[in-house]
């Protein structure tokens, strides 16, 4: 698949499969073919005489509907692609019952070097091509508001579940969640997040599908590791002060206190995170440093609090 970063063929257009992809070469022709064909004139308000008339003929008999349609392929052809001579165009008779008929258009390139066809089906429903494969584009809309919750996202494709899974524990921002699926879901096509909502474009073997971004019923709580050694920890449930005996004397010390204490390890999920800290109120929010804190991720209606201070 080419993108933007790769493109090797003079001849290039930006691809219908969406995700950045590039149409090269022949694949380009053939996808211009396919919008000009499918196109009914009228309908881009720039240019009201791109198109063709194809739809005109869609419910009349066959023996006139076949020679009209097939002229108004090679007219609109001869208009709007002058990269290709149209070589020959042949028909068969398709579902009858939809009154459908295909239509092989073949073509080569304007000095006759490379030839190739399109498929083209018309019916009373429509003009359909076989020249780009379908992409399913998945969204999931963001929660409006997810303060101080964990966000989690779910799917699934072709009626299973995307693997793997996320944490149970939820992610504590957007972005961290954005992180995981490009790390994790990559394989089944490309993502991206815009200002509401996560986007797939999923592989062409993924035929249905899924997303959806939730917020866990539960709270993030953070207490700040200051820079340091010989950390003391304190860690007030409901007024009830919890608080380490024997020194920690790195983050991760700290971690394995809360995370096996029979009351602090049962109150939820302990983990080490890295959080944006600026610098004071006389520097610009441009300078953000990054600083180390505990986090509780917790379903627990207690009101905890997290206290952690250096020798």
């Amino acid at each position: 698949m080419a993108t933007l970063n790769n493109i090797l063929s003079p001849v290039w257009t930006l691809s219908l499969n969406g995700g950045g992809e590039i149409a090269e070469g022949l694949d380009a022709i053939k996808q211009c073919l396919n919008v000009i064909v499918r196109t009914t004139k009228g309908t881009d308000p720039l240019r009201p005489e791109f198109g063709s008339d194809l739809y005109k003929y869609a419910d009349q008999p066959l023996n006139t509907a076949i020679p009209n349609m097939k002229l108004a392929m090679l007219d609109a052809v001869a208009m709007w692609e002058p990269r290709i001579k149209v070589t020959y165009i042949a028909h068969t008779l398709g579902d009858t019952d939809k009154g459908q008929i295909d239509f092989k258009l073949g073509y080569s390139l304007a000095d006759g070097s490379i030839s190739d066809s399109l498929i083209v089906a018309v019916n009373s429903g429509g003009v359909i091509t076989g020249s780009t494969r379908q992409r399913m584009i998945l969204r999931a809309y963001l929660p409006m508001d997810g303060t101080g919750l964990q966000f989690q996202i779910s799917g699934q494709l072709n009626g299973a579940n995307i693997l793997p899974a996320p944490p149970a524990s939820g992610f504590s921002s957007v972005s961290d969640l954005y992180a995981w699926v490009q790390q994790n879901w990559t394989n089944y096509g490309q993502w991206y997040l815009t200002a509401d909502s996560i986007v797939g474009y999923m592989n062409p073997s993924n035929t249905s599908g899924s997303i959806s971004v939730s917020l866990l019923s539960v709270r993030q709580i953070v207490g700040a590791i200051p820079t340091g050694f010989n950390y003391t920890i304190t860690v007030n449930v409901d007024d009830v002060l919890y608080s380490n005996v024997n020194a920690c004397n790195t983050p991760g010390d700290l971690l394995q206190y809360v995370a096996t204490d029979p009351i602090l390890g049962a109150l939820g999920t302990w983990q080490i995170a890295t959080l944006p800290d600026s610098f004071d109120d006389d520097f610009s929010e441009d300078f953000d440093t990054y600083t180390q804190a505990l986090q509780l991720i917790t379903s627990e209606g207690n009101n905890i609090q997290i206290s952690i201070i250096a020798d």
